[in-house]
Formats: C-alpha cells, structure tokens, sequence
C-alpha cells in the first residue's frame, strides 16, 4: 500500500508549487480525476493532516504573503474579519436577547477550527462587555500555530484553563476531544476547504453543538479543483519555465495528464463570478510560488511549511447542500437583522464585488 499522500500524484518535487494528492480535490469531482466516488475518505482526511501539521506560524504567514504578491489585497484578514463580526454580532445576541435559547447564560462555549489569528480577531471584535462571557476552545492540527494564538490570548490576559482551552488535532477527531452539545457557536476561517469530504467534520461539529448553535464559514472557494484541465491550463500557461528552473516543465506536466486523462478534455464552462474566482486563485498560486522561489534562494524556507495546491475549494453552493445534510439550517431570519447593520450581505455573503472566491455562511443547527 503507497503512503496516503502520495497516491494518485505526480512527481512534483520539481515543480513551482507542489500539487499534491488528487485525493485532497472536491468528493463530488472525484470522477473527473479518475479516482472512485466514496473511496478512499480515511486517505484523504490523513493528506490533510500530513500537510498542516508540522507547519509553523510562517506556513499561515507565507499564505497571507502570496495573496500580497499577487496583487490580490489581504483576502486571509477579509475572511478573518468577516468572520469575527458575524461571531461578535452572535455572540451579543445570544447574551441579550430574551428570545435567544440561552440568554444570561454566563459563559457562551465558542469553538475556532483552525485557530491562529481568526481566534484573536474574534476576540478584539467582541464587545469589552462580553468578553468575560465567552470561553474559546482553539482547535487546530499544527501544534506551533494554535500555541502561537495561545500565547496571544494569554497576552491579552485571558486564563488557559479559566477562558480557554487549547486541542491540537485535526476537525474529523472533534469528537475525541469535546463533548456532544456542549458548544454554542463554531467557526471555521479558511479551513473547512482542506477537507474533500466536508461531511466528516460537518456532521461532527453537528454532534458537539448545542441546539441552534451557530456555525459560521468564512472560506475561499473556486472551481479550478473541480476539473484536472483548469490545473492543465493553470500550469502550461502560468509559470515560466526559466523563471523559477523548471527544466522538467514537459515532463512533469505530460506525467500529470498521464495520470489525470481528462486534463486534455475542456472543462464545463464557468458564470463570469466563478471564472473571475478561477483566474484570482491561478494568481494566488503564481504569488505564492515566487514567495517560495525567493525564500528558498535566501536558504529560509522549510519543507514542513509548504503548501499543496490540489484542495477543496468548492462551490458555496455544494458546500451548503451538505452543511443542511449534516444537520444544519443554511439561513434564519436574524440573517435580516445582520443585512441591516451591514454584519452580512446575505447568506451567503459575497466578500468581493469582481468574484465568488470569498464567502461567509451562517447556519444553524436544527
């Protein structure tokens, strides 16, 4: 049996950016790279694991660095800020209105998957008046990371043990580490895309949420993964051979449509949003492999902290099809309320005018 991470990939070594197993592509997609549909979902969750675990505080760094360098604005702090007020405005609510399940309740369990910086926004977004109220469980693979968001807190002079608690694990072991219907809200900030199956962890987070705990998904999504030919175009077309010495360019991307055959096969066509989406996370891409390049060259970049471009970024629409089929509602009418105070646009909420490549979700467990 070959290692997980490298079953249905190429020799990659070589390349700009690294790809990855195809086992880390949308579930739903998995026809179009040849891989058995409902096959191999305990492989793919451990590809996810093996990459965000050992990474540093710079793996997070590098991808806030390649949006920078592709001219793309700071999409990571745009998620990360949509996500706090949506959790702040929650958290308000629940402590003040009396037609909430919970009012006055004197701590509200709010859980972070994929803590690191989105925990520390959350908590500078919530009112000093409630801040006491809450008690954050920080949950996340990297040891390094979710300890760097730790010691913030701590900075900011919250109590490990009394205000928070930290879980360094992955999202499909929620159920390892907390209790069923022990929590009120729980978000994920550019995480739940890591997954090709995001019913594991969807329908674990159902279990450990309270009823009509609040799930907020702040994520990117694009279609590129969904189709091995936008990877083709993306690779023939997108990094210059002599720009970062890739002498093998022919070779490896005549191995990459060997082993994925509908790469020569032209992809369903694209809404103008998510063709704009498409051609940002190729840019992405292209930022992220001349931070990498430049890092490298100054004899400063660790394997441990690189980054696979084959994930799950998927439509929002499928996303939300399975979050209500692990449990949840995808839209309430205190969605209106947060339209009126300019929380969300709607739900879910488009964070970019030009594309579809950001959005926040609110749903609800029933």
């Amino acid at each position: 049996m070959p290692d997980n991470q490298e079953m249905f990939r190429i020799d990659d070594s070589r390349m700009p950016v690294r790809l990855g197993s195809a086992l880390r592509v949308p579930s739903y997609a998995y026809d179009n790279w040849g891989i058995p549909l409902g096959a191999y979902r305990i492989e793919s969750d451990a590809c996810y694991t093996g990459e965000w675990r050992e990474g540093s505080p710079q793996q997070m760094q590098y991808v806030i660095d390649a949006v920078l360098e592709a001219g793309l604005g700071n999409n990571s702090q745009i998620l990360r800020d949509s996500c706090a007020r949506v959790v702040s405005h929650l958290v308000k609510k629940t402590l003040t209105d009396p037609g909430s399940n919970r009012p006055g309740k004197k701590k509200i369990h709010y859980l972070d998957i994929g803590a690191g910086v989105s925990t520390v926004n959350v908590f500078d977004a919530i009112d000093y008046k409630y801040k006491e109220s809450v008690f954050f469980t920080l949950m996340e693979p990297s040891e390094k990371r979710v300890r760097a968001a730790a010691e913030k807190l701590t900075e900011k002079g919250l109590e490990e043990g009394n205000d928070f608690r930290v879980i360094v694990g992955p999202d499909q072991h929620l159920l390892a580490f907390i209790d069923p219907e022990s929590q009120d809200i729980v978000s994920y900030v550019a995480t739940l895309h890591h997954h090709s199956y995001i019913d594991t962890p969807l329908r674990a987070v159902n279990l450990i949420m309270k009823d009509g705990g609040q799930l907020v998904i702040s994520d990117w999504h694009n279609p590129e993964w969904e189709h091995p030919n936008r990877v083709y175009r993306a690779l023939l077309e997108d990094y210059d051979p002599d720009e970062y010495g890739w002498d093998t360019k022919d070779d490896d991307i005549k191995a990459f449509v060997g082993m994925f055959p509908k790469a020569l096969e032209e992809a369903p066509s694209l809404s103008p949003l998510d063709e704009a989406s498409y051609q940002q996370i190729r840019k992405f891409w292209q930022g992220y492999a001349r931070i990498k390049r430049i890092a490298r060259e100054a004899g400063q970049f660790s394997e441990a902290n690189d980054i696979l471009m084959l994930e799950a970024h998927i439509h929002v629409e499928q996303q939300n099809r399975i979050v209500s089929s692990a449990g949840f509602n995808v839209s309430r009418p205190s969605t209106g309320e947060m339209k009126e105070r300019e929380i969300m646009k709607g739900d879910p909420d488009q964070l970019l005018d030009d594309s579809r490549l950001l959005m926040t979700t609110l749903a609800y467990k029933r």
